[in-house]
């Protein structure tokens, strides 16, 4: 990768320094909380890989079906998501309380300001760990084992924050996104499944009402 100045960026390191900064931001959500700190740093973030990243960090797939096929991916998900809710929380009660206080944390602001908010937090998480990070990951090892190991350093990375549910939810649904990215070979189609299942789990439809 080159900077704007000429000077050689290796696509590993950026990647590795989204971990880490994001890793920080994680132990910042206690002091700051989960918008601050997650909507700011992924703004950074997003915006330096953006101008040290190549073309491909977008993918070289059809951009514009893509967005059909992510929005679909994201319907999916949020109907497996409001069926199976209850049945795992109704096994786990000390999870329900956590998911209970997630979805407290998440509405704080109040619907207009999560609305306008959630969109650039999306696409600029996307950017980060689905563009930067899976794609220094499959440069390595190969789009199959991205796809495993990109969901579980997404998850760790949430765990300075405390909360089981949101680290359990980073695993699984990261996965999903990562199988997008990588079946689709376009970012646009990871953006659109990760803000459409957003959306709906968390704004429009969430399984705790």
């Amino acid at each position: 990768m080159n900077g704007r100045d000429g000077m050689a960026v290796p696509g590993d390191a950026i990647a590795l320094l989204c971990v880490v900064v994001w890793t920080c931001a994680a132990f910042a959500t206690h002091t700051f909380g989960l918008w601050m700190a997650f909507g700011i740093t992924g703004a950074v973030l997003a915006a330096a890989v953006l101008v040290f990243a190549r073309p491909a960090l977008w993918g070289a797939g059809a951009h514009g079906r893509g967005w059909a096929i992510g929005i679909a991916a994201g319907v999916t998900m949020a109907i497996a998501t409001e069926w199976l809710t209850p049945a795992v929380l109704a096994l786990t009660p000390r999870l329900a309380d956590d998911v209970a206080q997630l979805f407290a944390e998440l509405h704080r602001p109040g619907p207009p300001v999560a609305w306008v908010l959630m969109p650039p937090i999306v696409v600029c998480e996307e950017i980060v760990w689905r563009g930067a990070v899976q794609a220094a990951v499959t440069r390595r090892m190969g789009w199959r084992p991205a796809v495993s190991v990109v969901p579980c350093v997404y998850a760790l990375a949430h765990l300075p924050t405390g909360s089981l549910a949101l680290v359990l939810t980073c695993l699984a649904a990261g996965a999903c996104w990562g199988v997008v990215r990588a079946m689709t070979d376009s970012l646009p189609a990871t953006i659109a499944t990760h803000l459409a299942w957003d959306l709906l789990v968390l704004l429009i439809e969430p399984p705790l009402r």
